[in-house]
C-alpha cells in the first residue's frame, strides 16, 4: 500500500523496508537447532523393537477428563516408531503404569526393554533406578530445557492432542472430553 500509495491517515517513509526493532529480533529468537547424530552411539535408531523407548510426561492439562485424568504418559518404541499413550490421575502413578507397561510389552514380544529415554524432570526416582537396575534396563535422560532432545514422543504427544482436540470441536462435545 506504501509504494502505490493507497495509503491514507498514516505517515510513509521513502524506505521500502521498516527499520529493525531490536526487541522484535530479540523476541523471535529461537533456540539453536538440536542436531540429530546418525552414527553408532548414543544417538544411533533402534535396531529391534524396545531397543529404545522415548518416555514423556505430560501435564497438568487445564482440563481433566471424565475420567479425572489430568497427565499422560505418551511413550514411543523408537524402531517400529509405534505409538502408546496412557492417561494419569496423578503424576505419581507414572512409574507403576510404565512398569506396568514394560511388563505387558515384554510378556507380548519376548524382548525386554533396552534404554528409556526420558526428559531430565521426568520419571527420576529412586524407585525406578533400583527397578531399571534389577533389569539390566539403562535409563538415559536427555538435557533439561531442550524439548528436541525428546522430539520423537513431543511430537506425538501434540499430534494426539491437535487430533483429539479436533475431533472433540467437530462432535460439538464439552471440553472434559
Amino acid at each position: 500500500m506504501a509504494k502505490k500509495g493507497t495509503l491514507t491517515g498514516a505517515p510513509v517513509t521513502s524506505t521500502l523496508k521498516p527499520p529493525k526493532c531490536e526487541s522484535c529480533v530479540l523476541r523471535k529468537q529461537t533456540k539453536m537447532p538440536v542436531l540429530k547424530k546418525c552414527e553408532e552411539g548414543t544417538g544411533h535408531r533402534a535396531t529391534r523393537k524396545l531397543e529404545k523407548v522415548w518416555v514423556d510426561l505430560s501435564g497438568p492439562h487445564a482440563m481433566q477428563s471424565c475420567t479425572r485424568n489430568s497427565y499422560v504418559i505418551d511413550i514411543v518404541d523408537d524402531y517400529t516408531s509405534f505409538p502408546w499413550s496412557i492417561p494419569l490421575c496423578n503424576k505419581d502413578d507414572s512409574f507403576p503404569e510404565l512398569k506396568a507397561w514394560e511388563l505387558a510389552q515384554e510378556a507380548e514380544t519376548g524382548l525386554k526393554v533396552g534404554t528409556y529415554i526420558t526428559d531430565n524432570r521426568e520419571l527420576k526416582s529412586h524407585e525406578m533406578e533400583a527397578w531399571l537396575k534389577t533389569w539390566g534396563t539403562d535409563h538415559c535422560f536427555t538435557t533439561p530445557h531442550i524439548s528436541t532432545h525428546i522430539g520423537h514422543v513431543e511430537c506425538m504427544h501434540h499430534t494426539l492432542m491437535a487430533k483429539a482436540h479436533t475431533m472433540r470441536i467437530y462432535l460439538g462435545l464439552p471440553a472434559y472430553l
